[in-house]
């Protein structure tokens, strides 16, 4: 487990930015429809990284990966 808590924030951040990258080539393409997709796969995948257990037992796992990422960012 500490192997996998070691390589979480990168594998947070490597989600994240390719779910924003597949976004912005979405939107570019003025595909609305992908860009949801893609968008809701990218929560969904980064909040099983942040916290499978959690994730599985509570529907508001993707808000509340959302807020811990978001709270990390302002310090």
């Amino acid at each position: 487990m500490p192997f996998y808590n070691s390589l979480k924030p990168l594998l947070l951040t490597a989600v994240f930015l390719v779910a924003a990258w597949r976004a912005s080539i979405a939107y570019g393409k003025k595909e609305t429809v992908q860009l949801w997709i893609i968008i809701g796969i990218g929560a969904v995948v980064y909040s099983f990284i942040n916290d499978p257990s959690g994730t599985l037992a509570t529907p508001g796992g993707i808000i509340n990966a959302l807020k811990q990422y978001l709270s990390g960012i302002g310090g």
